[in-house]
């Protein structure tokens, strides 16, 4: 099951969606998990994959688009910034914390592609994050651009 939520992070409305289990118990709290994208991807491409095989699984997932992807707010848009895309995972866990599906003791994310680097971070930070998984991380994929140049010096670099 898939429902549409949103939270702020940083004054911003970042929307997601938050996946569930098809069959929950009245009264049952899952744990939850922070899906966290590649660079420039939004709710419905890797993070839904993930999230709704989790929903599977039997956690609560949340797939969202960070601040200036997507439907949510903030400019310059798809601004590759470390800084605040680690502050939105805060944020989505401060959200997952206060769904009532959730036992907010037992959060997690999960990072793919740049996502795994940005989600170890935010966990550093934030101690409700008890677990995170990552798939390929990249820790600073702004850092990575920058040093390479234009996108014929990142091209030869590959």
């Amino acid at each position: 099951m898939r429902k549409d939520v949103s939270f702020r992070s940083n004054g911003r409305l970042l929307l997601g969606h938050l996946y569930l289990p098809d069959q929950l118990a009245a009264g049952e709290r899952l744990p939850g998990v922070v899906v966290v994208g590649p660079a420039s991807s939004t709710k419905g491409q890797a993070p839904a994959v993930y999230s709704q095989r989790l929903s599977e699984l039997g956690y609560a997932a949340i797939a969202f688009d960070h601040t200036s992807y997507g439907e949510s707010e903030g400019t310059p848009r798809t601004d590759e910034d470390p800084f605040t895309k680690i502050e939105d995972i805060k944020s989505a866990a401060t959200f997952l914390s206060h769904c009532r599906e959730v036992d907010a003791a037992r959060i997690a994310a999960v990072g793919v592609c740049a996502g795994g680097g940005y989600a170890p971070a935010a966990a550093v930070a934030d101690r409700r994050i008890k677990a995170v998984a990552t798939v390929s991380g990249l820790p600073d994929l702004r850092a990575t651009v920058m040093a390479a140049g234009d996108w014929r010096a990142i091209m030869a670099a590959a």
